[in-house]
């Protein structure tokens, strides 16, 4: 069940798109509720990345925020990309970077780099594939283990990891100066190696 908070704030960003006639026949009861509805669930997974802060301050922004009616297409484009809502661009910004990893699951980069860490030069050679906010799919367990000789990414077992308290996760593999790296090494630095920020404001560790 949706917490009240997120209905109110909900409540109030759909009916401040709605009420500014941009939209046409979607000012209708039912319509109100399916944007209602839409940005509930949105929230709910803002939760699930620890983006509920963000959200929150963009969904206040566009309860207040005048409507573009030339750009408007509809309450979930609105609330979902920000189309249409003026003024908002910082707010909206930060939540979509916020939510990102949540959408994109299946996502898969990879990189090698020279990385220092903990005053050690390391040579690195990471796979990272984007888990999203979800439950993780079965990681398949064909790979060398931590500790065997790689000259490549590709040989090793991947690592699942999680981003501190969130549910945002990737699988990673990496070979680390000539090794498969152990999970903690894995997790710590296959952002960095891959130039990709997954976890935001948190730190990743093995699942």
């Amino acid at each position: 069940m949706p917490e009240p908070e997120a209905t109110a704030v909900c409540a109030a960003a759909c009916a401040s798109l709605i009420g500014q006639g941009c939209l046409g026949t979607q000012a209708a009861g039912p319509a109100a509720r399916e944007c209602s509805e839409g940005c509930r669930a949105r929230s709910d997974a803002a939760g699930l990345a620890g983006c509920t802060r963000t959200e929150r301050a963009f969904l206040a922004c566009v309860s207040t925020a005048k409507l573009d009616c030339g750009l408007a297409s509809s309450t979930s484009a609105a609330l979902e990309h920000g189309f249409g809502v003026s003024g908002c661009d910082s707010e909206r910004a930060a939540y979509l970077a916020c939510v990102a990893p949540c959408r994109e699951q299946g996502i898969v980069r990879s990189g090698s780099r020279p990385l220092r860490r903990d005053g050690e030069d390391l040579f690195a050679s990471v796979e990272l594939e984007h888990l999203g906010c979800g439950a993780a799919p079965p990681s398949p367990r064909t790979g060398a283990p931590a500790g065997s000789l790689c000259q490549h990414d590709s040989v090793c077992r991947p690592v699942d990891c999680r981003c501190g308290t969130t549910k945002v996760s990737f699988r990673t593999r990496a070979c680390v100066n000539g090794s498969c790296a152990a999970p903690n090494l894995a997790c710590a630095i296959a952002e960095a190696t891959v130039g990709e920020r997954v976890c935001v404001g948190e730190l990743a560790n093995p699942l």
